[in-house]
């Protein structure tokens, strides 16, 4: 028997928050009676393994009843799991609601009830209008005819048939157009995602141009509104048109502030947009409207309240932080950079354990540079050393050779160049033997071994005059561009020469 099996309940049952494993204690109280205790030891058996290990599990109940018939108790538990979920959040969003509400009216139309069905499907049409849900329109708009058909096509049957057509066709038009441009978006960000732009841009400009012109975007859902947007900003911004790009995202920021209400379950668009928005208005010189952008974003709580949902607080952190970084960072303003770390590190020490990899690295990363950039040696040393310690962090990323080099700077600035053969050992070594060194790990490379051999500062200066003048020729070369947004290098080096430093040189 394989030791993991199917791990499905141990995930599902690790993903609950204290606030669900409790609900579900009590849930099982008082609507199951027979196996109650049976699955309360076999959660809190399952719940106790950080990894599942189903063999574990069999020997430690295998005098109980329920383990011979395992795979059953699992799949049982499993389903009074999501059923106790289902009760905790009956009420949690508009989709629920509308859910439950249309299980009401099949319940009142089986009783034959057609009269009290018609009363709530009534009011469940017009939450879902308002709430712009296309899919329980279709669910209500089938009770409508079935109701109507009861009723032996009484009364105004005859208006009542015209609105029902011609509610159906508008609902026709939503889901061809958000079926249109879900498969454009996504055809789309495949192409970005696996090859870092737009392949086929003339066909795609074409298919997209021709999709837009077919619609009424006066007529259009704000869901539909914002796929429009979405889809022609990713587009623009895969092709590099930033202008169009930051068109459209602003368009979308003002759509989604003009109608909240609508994305009151999926804050994290919001989120997403607002992100994007500052990382191009960073590309095209917009700071003014970078910073507008990052205020709103820091604000986001006057418009969503994700105080309740830590998934969201999470989102809401790398989103933000992840921005405030990047957008101090790029405009050389390292200052107002250092004076964000605070809430940063405090929301990474709160946050730490449930991000991936690939994010602690980015933190671990950023927090080092802007305290290396503003002088505060040690505290850079710290987090650049998180970084190369971690051994979740996959040794080939490519972020960890930039450390290495982070680490070379620090160990300068702490005097501390006998440290220089090994960092410079390991960063050759992060290269493959098939793999040419990049020119800028090259130039530092050659710096260190220059700088250790002849250990004074005087002659340090002729090496970092050397160094500045290569970098600056393969940043004009722009063979290497990535690397300069990973930290400024060449600023470094220029504050090392001239004595002035790093905050209080010309960006």
């Amino acid at each position: 028997m394989s030791k993991r099996s199917s791990d499905s309940l141990h995930l599902l049952i690790k993903s609950l928050n204290r606030n669900e494993k409790r609900y579900f204690k009590i849930y099982m109280q008082n609507h199951i009676k027979h196996d109650n205790k049976v699955f309360d030891i076999l959660f809190d058996a399952i719940d106790k393994q950080d990894e599942y290990d189903e063999k574990e599990i069999l020997i430690k109940f295998k005098d109980k009843a329920f383990a011979k018939q395992f795979a059953l108790t699992k799949t049982r538990l499993y389903d009074q799991i999501l059923r106790s979920l289902d009760a905790l959040y009956a009420d949690s969003s508009v989709d629920a609601e509308l859910k439950q509400d249309l299980h009401f009216v099949e319940i009142l139309f089986r009783k034959t009830l057609y009269k009290q069905a018609e009363k709530l499907l009534y009011h469940t049409r017009k939450k879902a209008l308002k709430n712009e849900k296309i899919s329980s329109l279709i669910e209500i708009s089938l009770w409508q005819k079935r109701l109507l058909e009861k009723a032996g096509y009484a009364g105004d049957a005859e208006k009542q048939l015209k609105d029902i057509e011609e509610h159906d066709n508008w609902l026709i038009s939503q889901l061809t157009m958000q079926n249109d441009f879900w498969q454009l978006k996504s055809n789309l960000f495949s192409s970005l995602n696996k090859k870092g732009k737009t392949e086929n841009q003339v066909d795609f400009s074409k298919l997209l141009a021709q999709k837009s012109s077919e619609i009424n975007y006066e007529k259009l859902s704000v869901e539909n509104k914002y796929l429009f947007h979405h889809t022609h900003s990713a587009f623009y911004f895969g092709i590099h048109d930033y202008e169009n790009c930051y068109s459209h995202l602003t368009q979308n920021v003002k759509l989604i502030s003009e109608n909240a209400f609508l994305f009151k379950d999926e804050p994290n668009v919001y989120f997403s947009v607002l992100s994007n928005l500052i990382f191009i208005c960073n590309r095209l010189g917009k700071n003014q409207e970078a910073l507008t952008a990052l205020s709103q974003l820091k604000n986001v709580q006057q418009i969503f309240d994700i105080s309740n949902n830590e998934d969201l607080q999470i989102k809401h952190f790398n989103m933000l932080s992840s921005a405030e970084i990047t957008l101090y960072k790029l405009t050389g303003n390292y200052e107002e950079a250092f004076k964000s770390l605070e809430g940063i590190e405090s929301s990474l020490q709160r946050f730490r354990e449930k991000l991936n990899p690939t994010r602690k690295a980015f933190y671990f990363f950023n927090l080092s540079a802007v305290y290396l950039a503003n002088a505060k040696f040690n505290q850079a040393l710290k987090w650049c050393n998180e970084l190369l310690n971690d051994k979740t962090i996959d040794e080939n990323e490519n972020i960890r050779s930039y450390a290495l080099l982070l680490s070379l700077l620090i160990h300068y600035d702490l005097n501390h160049t006998d440290y220089f053969p090994v960092i410079v050992k390991q960063l050759e070594k992060h290269f493959s033997p098939k793999e040419e060194i990049p020119l800028l790990f090259s130039a530092f490379i050659s710096f260190a071994e220059g700088a250790y051999k002849n250990d004074g500062r005087p002659k340090h200066k002729e090496y970092l005059t050397t160094l500045l003048n290569t970098l600056q020729e393969i940043k004009n070369s722009g063979q290497e561009d990535l690397a300069f947004e990973y930290f400024d290098f060449n600023r470094w080096v220029n504050s090392r020469i001239t004595g002035i430093p790093f905050s209080m040189q010309e960006n």
